[in-house]
């Protein structure tokens, strides 16, 4: 699995675990609504940057080492 196939669905997975849906958790990170659109629904949006990462964590209430502390995270390969 390719690193940002991960982290959609780490996302993804979160915001089910926390009640919330992609419009209610921007707001609450301080982005615009757009940019989660972007980065869940365009499949050339093939990047996010540790910030917005970290901005994200900051809405659901977790820190990034929560984020990434994950088994989805140990078979990356972006080589393929």
């Amino acid at each position: 699995m390719k690193s940002i196939e991960a982290i959609r669905k780490r996302l993804r997975d979160l915001i089910k675990e926390h009640n919330t849906n992609p419009s209610e958790l921007a707001i609450n990170s301080g982005l615009p609504r757009s940019t989660l659109k972007t980065f869940f629904y365009y499949k050339n949006a093939r990047s996010i940057t540790v910030y917005t990462i970290s901005l994200l964590c900051g809405g659901l209430g977790i820190t990034l080492t929560d984020f990434f502390n994950d088994e989805i995270f140990k078979n990356i390969n972006d080589l393929e």
